[in-house]
């Protein structure tokens, strides 16, 4: 009976460190040109996204390395210093998606309403299996200066233009972002192999609430999206409108 229970244990927490970690198990892309002003970059579990203009940047993202290794030696190679990132954008509160942000001293680091505790790392799951997860994990590095987004909101962002859009289901508070008409959807909607899939696992939304949130999306304008893996496709409006119909 005990070896059962420590059994279930052992594997709620496994379960539970998966969803703090991120929403897939899917490997990265290798790093690539996105559009002429967007490089996508790879790190371990997670592709961050840099748009860059003369003398500045911002990220859509920040990837799993703690040190931002990756995204650091990319601005080297363009010439660029991390200093000139002004801003990162996350899109929920995953430390794969948000482990490199606090290496970004003069960024301003946006988040969602719901997700700021998460990204802070005082607020845990209120399950019991993944609270002690998240208890027994190592207290993320907090990024420097965090502002709050709300739906609706529109960045402006010294030149930079992005649309925040609401989108719960990957985190409490996970939103994707929209720039010149690229969505960028973290773990909230991949596209693998050519194809619109959700996330192996819906974090705190059930696939009916994520049905709903990705609703919001039919009613904006893009014709490219961006995963959190560094899939990416020509995909609108009216694919996600059908995709959702997939679903029922």
């Amino acid at each position: 009976m005990l070896r059962q229970q420590r059994t279930k244990l052992f594997l709620a927490l496994t379960v539970g460190a998966q969803l703090l970690a991120g929403c897939s198990s899917q490997p990265t892309q290798p790093s690539f040109e996105l559009q002429k002003n967007i490089l996508a970059i790879s790190s371990e579990n997670s592709t961050a996204y840099l748009i860059l203009q003369p003398k500045r940047a911002v990220l859509i993202n920040s990837g799993s390395d703690p040190k931002a290794s990756e995204i650091i030696q990319s601005l080297k190679n363009l010439n660029r210093s991390p200093n000139q990132v002004l801003a990162v954008f996350i899109t929920a509160a995953h430390q794969d998606l948000s482990a490199g942000a606090a290496q970004f001293k003069m960024a301003l680091t946006y988040i969602g309403a719901k997700d700021y505790r998460s990204l802070r790392g005082d607020k845990h799951p209120k399950a019991l299996l993944p609270k002690l997860q998240a208890r027994l994990s190592p207290r993320p590095v907090m990024p420097h200066n965090i502002a709050v987004v709300q739906a609706g909101d529109r960045i402006d962002e010294q030149g930079f233009k992005i649309d925040v859009i609401e989108t719960p289901g990957a985190s409490r508070g996970s939103v994707m972002y929209l720039f010149e008409e690229v969505l960028f959807t973290g773990d909230g909607l991949y596209f693998i192999d050519g194809k619109l899939s959700l996330p192996s696992s819906l974090g705190i939304a059930s696939r009916s609430d994520l049905k709903k949130s990705l609703s919001r999306l039919v009613r904006s304008k893009f014709h490219t999206i961006a995963d959190g893996l560094g899939n990416t496709g020509s995909i609108g409006p009216k694919d996600i409108a059908a995709f959702i119909q997939s679903l029922d």
